[in-house]
């Protein structure tokens, strides 16, 4: 199986090695150079020259030049000049290699592997075909071409990646097949052996993990087992965020009590039920539904033990420090999960903390790194998602957040407090952290850049928020009908009251910041009162911290709060009539713990408490109060406001209560309030808050308009988006929290938004019952759209408020019970009338179920196809052939077929004649013998080929002769026709093409547009009424040309094809340039342009941006710097609309003379025919000349400009082309030059 030694051979499994001769060769000077070596071996078949210059130097026009150049190369480093067997074997038009060359391939020996064999055999009778096997698998040293890349071919490295992973399939497969048949006879340690293998080609496929475990345990090796699925469950959970089969744990916990696992037959059944999704499974689906993937806050105290530990036990002296951190965490919402050594560590963001988790690790890590018992350890922060439970102290087992944080800890000195970069604007612009240098961790995915959190945020006598970034955009209405009420409140010398609410993201305590900055800097009193989760559970919490701000000073809990002297300046100087009344009652409160519970129906408490917060101000202006977030307030406030309402106190003051929607109908305060509900922002107010983040213009307007759309009104999303955009460092951890815990509000409910997510933003009662059998969502979408998370859009129709929302709860859905509600899902909708085959295949895709979701894509291919919509045919045809690849029954060869000449027309309507792409789709189809194809398969190959081929070349021909040869059908002889009229029109034989044309409208007059879609991208009748007018046109009957053209346009229209009508629109434009009709021209092309940009069609779009162009240049219209920017890209407009340079240059040209640019001209022209000299197009050649006679002309060679002329004359009288006479005969008179004599 090893090459032989005295030959040249060649190893692709692995890194690339050539040997020559028996020795190492030297490398081929070019990385192209191994490439195409790689994959002339591994095609093994001739490949034109054409096909490889486009594979390796795609939109090149020198990719002729470049491909000779690296064969010379290649022949020089395989020294095929001097061998008698030549490694490479080159024609004129393809290149093959050597089928001894090939017997020397690695990858060709590992792939010819022996079959499967059908029946019972021996030990003894199976050993050769088991070391034929062994030796294979010992040539896969590593993936195919490992390391290798060629960035600049997108199309060869599709290839590379799917030879890879083919190549790694067979190794796969080969190691499966020696494991089953050494276990088969007892041969353990050569199962093991070739099951790690398998393990380590694929170590997420967990049926070769169970059969590892299982091989471990019958060689007794328990602990090694155990270490396996340990080592499975950590990778699953790092790099996939989901846990192990049921059938993986079943084996785990089996080894664990000591019965050997599951059987494998059991665990097949249990596999098997599972892949295919029966329908007894419904009722109990696979992952729990009280798990979910959340994005959490990981918090790692690292504690610096010190070299005096080792004179006391360690447990003795962290059981204190652990005390103090519960007792830290307790007051920020943070849990405790279960850590390994002297560790301590905590989580932010599960279910019923509340949000703002980020911002609560950050202040809780601050908490302990200023306690004595702390001041010496390291601390570090970081974000994530991963898949949680109930069990807190489970949650994080096979997490890599825990690692991470500590990896991140452990960058900082003792007392340090080290965050991931995400994290660091969490509290706000007055805290600073000082980033590390990026690094990789060990056994960590990616770079990450350690922050040290060196000034802390204070928030120490600010009377309301001041730090907020986002500008202040669309409110002001509201904002001035809230200072309105403040003159209310002091006109009528009471407490006005005002909820806000709004749904999170709103913007509802950015209105309220600058409604109080705007009223403190008229000299009026703010008291602002913010609640928040930590909160939440503490009586009176958050008045407490707003008195203790306002008293100006923040007191510990437990601490002795005040001193008599301090309490008494301030109530002299804000309560001197009630000092006395106020002083034990203010202690009282202020000296309450934290955890205690407050009565507040003592009646000179709520008297106090009322007195503190609806005391007139001193100032002689109206009080402005804020009860910010009071969906985070604890009960005793809420009572407490309540009262207020009920008897608002006769003092000047307008309360506002910001908050979120509320559950019920009625609001909690006893007592109607008036409401402001603050609506999303237009798409007008979110441009403008784009540009108010957007200063210096970074996003292009087309940019903004998109992000302004895909936010949904909502300033937190588009300020995050925004700044996303300009590549300013933002942490979406607020922002996916916000969305988190609106779901939580949920409660079990939530699980019914989770299963409409996987509908999209849009979704259907009927459709969740399908997800959820058994379960009635109508109570849950019922609180859903009290709480703003969905609302009703038609009957049984709803949607998500917001795409981020909808985001969210997919998200949060655990991997395998995703794929499970996809697959019904998918079911459901093939039941229901009028769902695109498309949103079926898709459901089908994520559920992984490969080839029903290949049959929804084939049928999305041809629905979208027969309506013209290319590209969405071309995507549905790719992701059919993706899906047929990953199913494990191959497809069979005609539908394989079927499929690539579906995303070969599709690809044709996208980029139009002389598809590179659509040529490679085709090729390997059409150069099949007769006999292994049908046909009418290889006549349909053999007309998508003609169209891809660029124009011109011979093989086009030599393809219509092969479909006649095999003709049997009318559509047949139209194709046949069609393309040779083509064909004869590029080289400028335009009485044979208009008889090809002719021919081909009578013949197709009969077809129905069933009969020849799958020959043709354009309907052949509308195409060839197109192309007759200018072949009329230049044949010099003008009416004639005209009328094709008009009749070619109303049959386009008539037809409704977006494709064929731009086809008819832009050829008529062509007709309408060579008669000279300028307005015709710029009509048409603004309509086909229009139809273009719409459909995303970049052939038509560059044909008729370059007509427009010549209609404003042939009216005066045109500035000199688009022309010059069209010569300097005449490439780039070639390649996006695939015909050969010298039309583009012509065209281009004609946009020249009209300018009387004679020096760019000069240069198109000359370019232009030294191609059309080279095999280029022929059609426009003597147009070509007359423009360098008009050159010569303008520069005063007479002599010059009379012999172009000639020359272009009789070019134009070869060719029959009277129309093109005409216009060289009128450039003549201008220049007053005689075509007949040299004088």
């Amino acid at each position: 199986m090893e090459p032989v030694a005295d030959t040249n051979s060649l190893a692709l499994l692995g890194e690339w090695r050539l040997t020559v001769g028996g020795r190492s060769a030297v490398a081929p000077a070019y990385e192209k150079g191994r490439a195409l070596l790689a994959y002339l071996a591994i095609e093994n078949r001739w490949l034109s020259r054409e096909m490889l210059g486009g594979l390796f130097w795609p939109d090149s026009f020198g990719h002729r030049a470049n491909l000779r150049q690296v064969l010379a190369n290649l022949r020089a480093v395989l020294k095929d000049e001097v061998a008698a067997f030549p490694c490479l074997l080159v024609r004129r038009d393809a290149i093959s290699i050597s089928a001894e060359f090939i017997g020397t391939l690695d990858a060709t020996a590992f792939s010819a592997s022996p079959p499967r064999c059908d029946e019972a055999g021996s030990a003894q009778r199976c050993k050769p075909c088991l070391r034929r096997m062994e030796q294979a698998i010992g040539l896969y040293r590593g993936e195919f071409m490992a390391g290798f890349s060629l960035t600049d071919c997108p199309d060869f490295e599709e290839w590379l990646r799917c030879k890879r992973e083919e190549f790694q399939r067979h190794a796969v497969a080969l190691c499966g097949r020696l494991a089953d048949c050494h276990e088969r006879y007892g041969e353990l340690q050569g199962a093991l052996t070739f099951s790690r293998r398998m393990t380590e080609l694929d170590p997420w496929d967990e049926g070769a993990q169970r059969r590892l475990m299982r091989l471990l345990v019958a060689s007794g090796q328990n602990a090694a087992a155990l270490r396996q699925y340990e080592k499975l469950e950590a990778s699953l959970m790092r790099d996939l965020g989901i846990r192990p089969e049921e059938a993986t744990r079943e084996i785990y916990h089996g080894i664990l009590v000591g019965d050997g696992g599951v059987p494998p037959d059991t665990e097949n059944r249990r596999v098997a039920a599972v892949a295919t999704l029966p329908e007894k499974e419904k009722s109990q689906p696979e992952g729990s539904p009280q798990e979910e993937v959340r994005r959490v806050v990981v918090l790692l105290v690292e504690p610096d033990l010190g070299d005096d530990t080792e004179l006391f036990d360690p447990e003795d002296y962290l059981a204190p420090l652990g005390a103090e951190l519960d007792a830290a965490l307790s007051r920020w919402n943070g849990r405790r999960f279960a850590t390994t050594g002297p560790t301590f560590g905590a989580v932010f963001g599960l279910p019923g903390d509340g949000e703002q988790a980020p911002r609560r690790a950050l202040r809780a890590a601050l908490e302990i790194a200023a306690l004595p018992e702390f001041s010496r350890t390291r601390i570090g922060i970081c974000e994530g998602k991963t898949l949680v439970g109930q069990a807190a102290g489970q949650l994080l087992e096979g997490s890599a957040l825990p690692a991470l944080a500590q990896r991140l800890a452990l960058c900082g000195e003792p007392g340090d407090v080290i965050v991931a970069e995400s994290l660091t604007g969490e509290l706000g612009p007055s805290a600073r952290f000082e980033p590390q240098p990026r690094r990789r961790f060990t056994g960590l995915a990616g770079e990450h850049t350690p922050c040290q959190l060196v000034v802390a945020a204070s928030t120490r006598g600010t009377p309301f928020p001041m730090g907020f970034s986002t500008p202040f955009v669309g409110r002001k209405e509201v904002c001035a009908d809230l200072t309105a009420a403040l003159g209310r409140a002091r006109n009528e010398g009471r407490a006005v009251f005002v909820e806000v609410t709004g749904p999170p993201g709103t913007g509802k305590s950015r209105l309220l910041a600058e409604l109080a900055r705007e009223h403190s800097a008229a000299g009026g009193e703010v008291r602002w009162i913010s609640h928040c989760p930590e909160l939440c559970h503490v009586s009176l919490g958050a008045l407490r911290e707003a008195l203790r701000r306002r008293i100006g000073r923040r007191i510990a809990a437990g601490d002795n709060p005040l001193r008599p002297i301090d309490l008494d300046d301030w109530l002299k100087r804000f309560f001197p009539a009630r000092r006395e009344m106020l002083r034990p009652l203010i202690r009282t409160f202020l000296a309450l713990a934290d955890d205690s519970v407050m009565d507040i129906s003592g009646r000179g408490l709520l008297d106090a408490l009322i007195t503190l917060l609806f005391s007139p101000s001193t100032r002689n202006k109206p009080v402005l109060l804020v009860f910010d977030d009071l969906h985070w307030a604890d009960k005793a406030t809420l009572e407490l406001i309540q009262f207020a309402v009920q008897s608002p106190p006769a003092a000047p003051i307008l309360a506002v209560l910001a908050s979120r929607p509320h559950v019920g109908v009625a609001p909690p305060y006893g007592v109607a309030v008036p409401n402001v509900t603050l609506e999303p922002l237009t798409l007008s107010e979110s441009l403008d808050l784009i540009r108010a983040i957007d200063k210096d213009g970074r996003i292009d307007a087309a940019q903004q308009i998109q992000i302004a759309k895909m936010s949904g009104g909502l300033p937190l999303c588009t300020e995050y988006v925004a700044r996303t955009a300009r590549d300013q460092q933002v942490s979406d951890a607020s922002l996916f929290g916000v969305f988190q815990n609106v779901l939580d509000r949920l409660g079990p409910d939530k699980q019914i938004l989770q299963a409409a997510a996987v509908f999209g933003t849009t979704f259907r009662g009927a459709g969740l019952r399908a997800l959820l059998p058994g379960h009635d969502p109508v109570g849950a979408l019922k609180r859903a759209e009290a709480l703003a998370i969905s609302g009703r859009t038609g009957k049984n129709v709803f949607a998500f408020r917001h795409a981020l929302l909808r985001d969210c709860a997919y998200e949060s859905i655990p991997p395998k019970l995703r794929r499970i509600w996809h697959h019904r899902a998918a079911t459901w909708l093939a039941q229901q009338a009028d769902v695109a085959p498309a949103d079926i295949a898709q459901h089908f895709d994520q559920a992984r179920a490969w080839r029903e979701a290949r049959d929804f894509w084939w049928k999305a291919a041809r629905t979208a196809y027969q309506g013209g919509f290319a590209r969405d045919a071309k995507e549905a045809a790719m992701r059919a052939l993706e899906a047929a690849a990953k199913d494990s029954d191959p497809i069979a060869k005609e539908d394989k077929a079927e499929l690539e000449l579906l995303a070969g027309f599709a690809t044709l309507m996208i980029e139009g004649y002389g598809s590179k792409k659509a040529q490679r789709l085709f090729e390997p189809i059409a150069v099949r013998a007769r006999g292994e194809l049908p046909d009418d398969t290889l006549i349909r190959a053999l007309s998508g080929l003609a169209m891809a081929t660029p124009q011109s070349r011979q093989e086009t021909k030599k393809f219509m002769i092969r479909i006649d040869e095999m003709a049997r059908l009318s559509v047949h002889r139209v194709v046949v026709c069609y393309g040779l009229g083509a064909d004869n029109f590029w080289r400028g034989e335009f009485a044979e093409s208009l008889r090809c044309f002719d021919e081909t409208i009578r013949l197709g007059e009969s077809l129905h547009s069933s009969d020849w879609l799958p020959y043709c991208a354009a309907n052949p009748i509308i195409a060839c009424r197109a192309f007759k007018g200018i072949d009329l046109a230049f044949l010099g009957d003008a009416p004639a040309a005209l009328e094709s053209g008009v009749r070619a346009i109303t049959e386009a229209r008539r037809e409704g094809r977006v494709y064929g009508l731009c086809f008819a629109i832009t050829l008529s434009s062509i007709t309408h340039l060579i008669l000279d009709h300028p307005d015709q021209v710029e009509q048409l092309a603004a309509e086909g342009l229009d139809l273009a940009t719409k459909w995303n069609l970049p052939f038509w779009k560059a044909l008729n941006t370059m007509f427009g162009l010549w209609a404003k240049a042939r009216q005066g219209r045109l500035r000199v710097s688009e022309s010059f920017n069209l010569m300097s890209m005449y490439r780039d407009f070639a390649a996006a609309s695939r015909m050969s340079p010298v039309t583009a240059l012509w065209f281009a040209g004609c946009i020249l003379e009209a300018m009387e640019s004679w020096s760019l001209l000069n240069a198109s022209a000359g370019r232009g025919l030294a191609l059309a000299e080279k095999g280029g197009d022929r059609f426009c050649a003597p147009d070509l000349m007359r423009q360098k006679a008009l050159v010569r002309h303008a520069r005063g060679d007479v002599k010059g400009a009379r012999l172009w002329l000639q020359q272009a004359h009789a070019l134009a009288t070869t060719q029959g082309s009277l129309g093109l006479i005409r216009r060289i005969v009128q450039s003549s008179d201008r220049m007053a030059i005689s075509l007949l004599a040299d004088t």
